[in-house]
């Protein structure tokens, strides 16, 4: 360690000199000087700073005016400073910063407007964003819009053009990129196109190919195969080329996916071919055997497809059919199946289903033409046969077949009007018809009235005497119950609309039996006639002793429900007025007992006026005449009418035998309102022919107009034979 040594400090000696006199109040003087040229100084100063922030105030409190366009008016832009009484100082600190202000707001319009002029405008003057302008338009549109530009803004011309070189070398490179990357983009999509149109061909050609039989069994194609096979290679060539020229803008995906799709085009279209080849072979779907035999060996083809080892494990036979078109062991273990086997072999698997739902629909058809023969020549058919045949004519629910009738579908001649009138069970699109839900539908519709029209139809035919039969068609009782309670209501006096009626007698039919006995009982007691305590004594005092069976069991089950309803006496009434009026004596009708007329709720008289049967009868009349024994066939003496299911309309049968009437092409004669129209413009015409003719005997005679009327109004009414 060093040791560091005391030192004293010497003592201060001043120079030794001569004494000089104060200049103390010449530098007071300078002081003051350069005080008062300090305050000068900042006074100037001060002055000078006030004036550059008035400039600069001035600078950014100033608005630029706008065109009517929405352009900055830059017209009198060298007198705004001038205009704006400002010092020197002022004007100098304004005009940059104007200056710089306008070119800000310029180029901000410049902008806009180069982003409007990259777009053409349609008819109305309006940006068609939908049509870009190419570079040459947009060069031309933004240089002149630059230019005018520049004209208005003075001084600052140089800078804005220099801005608008600025932005327009921006939007030209974009113009340029997008046209390329466009062009680029369009060149890809046309060669995809291109591309998926070939997969199309090549698939097209190849089930062409095979299914014409183009190809050899030994798999040698001929120049057909030749074709197809360059086709398939130059595709793969083409989707090679879009990858190369367009890798960078398609998915990793894509060039896989097409390569595998010109392969199920290629391989799958061979072999989709070759399946319809097979279903040839087995004899083309021409019957169940065929369909049978197609349907397995597509099975068949379709495992060998998925498993070609499978192939090994078919029969000689099998082998052979396959091989015919095509279908070999080296065709199914091509390397071209890589990937696509399940593929190809559903598509055959669903060729299979196809087959099999083709021989469904050819059997449903075939089916429907057998039921349709059955019922154009009256055959019974049962009920499931019926459903089907209605659902192939579009009825496939009791609203169906509603409308279809109303519109006139069971029309005669038709296979559904044999079904209306035949006596086969009735399929559920009818009977359903009948149930309570949809009768209360049907009556809220007004239609329960057609309804019952069918209904009655359907259940009601004749023997060969005229009497009537009843049929269930499939009915159940509470059906046949309803039916009849409603159709007995409208043939007698109503005193309710048959909507209300069926409403009350729904009610009706839903009571205890005991319930419904008592209150009908008690209403009988009321009439105190002892006779009247039951409805059978009731009913026969009403009606009469004499009432037929056919009556009593018409009128018993409304008795009931009018006794039910309305009390015995309102029922009475009823009854009453009802009794002629349903059943009506008839002289056409084959008499049960000799002598006696019988009465029938289908009599013509009962149906038809005075004038009408008139009519009638001349029909009848003609009708007869047509019959072997001319006119010696009068009604009521070799011949009577019977009933059919049409109101209306009657057949004419043998009086002895009760056999129907046949014409010459053996089909049964029939009379109704036709025959009356027809009979009525034959005697018309031949009134008219009458009259003309002695129009023309009287004329030279100067007989009047009057007596011609009367000559032949008296020979027109001679002419009926018949009475």
């Amino acid at each position: 360690m060093e040791i560091k040594k005391f030192q004293t400090s010497a003592p201060a000696i001043g120079p030794i000199g001569l004494v000089r006199p104060s200049n103390a109040s010449v530098r007071a003087a300078e002081s003051q000087m350069r005080m008062g040229q300090q305050l000068l100084d900042s006074a100037f100063k001060l002055a000078v700073d006030r004036q550059q922030e008035e400039g600069k105030e001035f600078a950014s409190s100033y608005t630029f005016a706008r065109n009517p366009d929405g352009s900055l008016n830059v017209e009198d832009y060298s007198a705004i400073i001038d205009e704006a009484d400002l010092s020197k100082v002022a004007r100098a600190s304004a005009k940059p910063l104007l200056n710089q202000r306008y070119l800000n707001a310029t180029k901000v319009d410049i902008s806009n407007a180069a982003n409007n002029f990259r777009y053409n405008k349609d008819a109305d003057g309006n940006l068609d964003f939908s049509s870009p302008a190419n570079e040459d338009q947009f060069v031309t549109n933004f240089q002149s819009y630059i230019n005018e530009t520049a004209k208005l803004s003075g001084d600052l011309g140089g800078s804005v053009s220099d801005l608008g070189a600025a932005i327009q070398v921006q939007h030209v490179q974009d113009i340029r990129n997008k046209a390329v990357k466009a062009a680029l983009d369009t060149d890809k999509e046309n060669m995809l196109t291109i591309i998926k149109k070939t997969n199309d061909d090549i698939q097209t050609m190849a089930i062409a190919g095979t299914t014409s039989g183009q190809f050899a069994v030994d798999g040698e194609a001929d120049d057909f195969g030749v074709i197809l096979g360059q086709l398939y290679a130059q595709q793969i060539a083409n989707i090679d080329q879009l990858q190369a020229k367009h890798s960078s803008r398609l998915g990793d995906d894509v060039v896989p996916n097409l390569k595998k799709q010109a392969r199920k085009s290629f391989f799958g279209g061979l072999a989709n071919g070759m399946s319809v080849g097979v279903v040839e072979k087995m004899g083309g779907g021409t019957s169940f055997d065929s369909y049978s035999k197609s349907q397995y060996m597509l099975n068949r083809m379709s495992i060998v497809m998925t498993r070609p080892q499978f192939w090994n494990q078919l029969s000689a036979n099998e082998k052979a059919v396959f091989e015919s078109v095509g279908f070999t062991k080296e065709f199914v273990n091509d390397i071209g199946f890589a990937g696509i086997r399940d593929e190809v072999g559903s598509k055959i698997t669903v060729m299979e289903g196809k087959i099999a739902q083709e021989w469904n629909t050819t059997k449903t058809f075939r089916q429907n033409q057998r039921t349709g023969m059955l019922l154009m020549t009256n055959k019974p058919v049962d009920a499931s046969e019926a459903k089907l045949f209605l659902e192939s004519q579009g009825i496939n629910n009791p609203f169906d077949v509603m409308r279809a009738y109303e519109k006139g579908s069971f029309k005669e001649g038709t296979p559904l009007h044999s079904l209306i009138n035949g006596r086969s069970t009735l399929p559920s699109q009818i009977t359903n018809i009948f149930s309570p839900d949809i009768l209360s539908d049907l009556a809220s519709q007004n239609q329960l009235a057609s309804a019952m029209n069918m209904y009655f139809t359907l259940t009601r035919d004749f023997d060969d005497f005229g009497t009537e039969i009843r049929l269930d068609r499939g009915f159940n009782k509470e059906t046949i119950a309803l039916m009849e309670s409603l159709g007995r209501y409208s043939s007698s006096m109503q005193p309710v609309k048959l909507e209300q009626w069926f409403q009350k007698t729904q009610d009706f039919d839903l009571l205890d039996s005991t319930q419904r006995k008592s209150r009908i009982k008690g209403e009988l007691l009321k009439t105190g006639n002892r006779t009247e305590e039951t409805i059978e004594g009731f009913l026969s005092s009403v009606m009469g002793k004499s009432i037929s069976a056919e009556e009593a069991n018409f009128f018993r089950p409304l008795a009931e429900k009018y006794v039910y309803f309305y009390g015995a006496d309102a029922a009475r009434e009823i009854l009453e007025q009802s009794k002629n009026t349903v059943f009506t004596k008839t002289r056409y009708f084959r008499p049960v007992e000799i002598g006696v007329q019988p009465k029938t709720r289908f009599a013509p008289e009962a149906i038809m006026g005075r004038e009408e049967l008139d009519e009638f009868d001349i029909a009848v009349y003609d009708v007869l005449s047509t019959l072997r024994g001319g006119a010696a066939n009068m009604l009521g003496q070799t011949h009577y009418l019977a009933p059919t299911r049409q109101r209306g309309t009657y057949l004419i049968v043998d009086k002895e035998s009760g056999l129907m009437a046949i014409d010459g092409s053996g089909q049964p004669i029939y009379v109704n309102a036709n025959a009356i129209l027809k009979a009525r413009n034959m005697r018309l015409r031949e009134g008219a022919r009458k009259l003309e003719s002695k129009e023309e005997r009287f004329r030279e005679f100067n007989v009047t107009d009057d007596e011609i009327a009367r000559q032949a109004g008296k020979s027109f009414l001679s002419n009926r034979d018949f009475e």
